[in-house]
């Protein structure tokens, strides 16, 4: 009794195919302005969090031991970019679901 090792890989005809793909090249062509937009937004969404941490150790390493609570306003410059973020995100998501362009 000679057992036979069942075939782990699918038949030819289920594999992956690169040519039945080629479908998936039409949608950039077809919407390369929106995921342009999209991908713009979302690079300067990412810059304006870049400044955050390195304000937010100034605020806690230099302001806060001296007492100087003058510069605690510092902590409104993070919070509104991360306000101006939550827009534009909100923004991209109006955007896509009405299909606005």
């Amino acid at each position: 009794m000679q057992s036979e090792k069942a075939n782990p890989y699918p038949p030819k005809s289920q594999r992956f195919q690169i040519p039945k793909l080629k479908f998936l090249l039409l949608y950039p062509k077809k919407h390369w302005k929106k995921m342009a937009f999209v991908l713009s937004l979302t690079i300067i969404v990412s810059l304006f969090a870049l400044p955050i941490p390195i304000l937010m150790n100034y605020i806690i390493n230099a302001t806060i031991p001296e007492k100087d609570f003058g510069l605690i306003n510092l902590i409104l410059l993070p919070v509104s970019i991360q306000l101006i973020k939550l827009v534009i995100e909100a923004c991209k998501i109006v955007l896509i679901f009405y299909n606005i362009f």
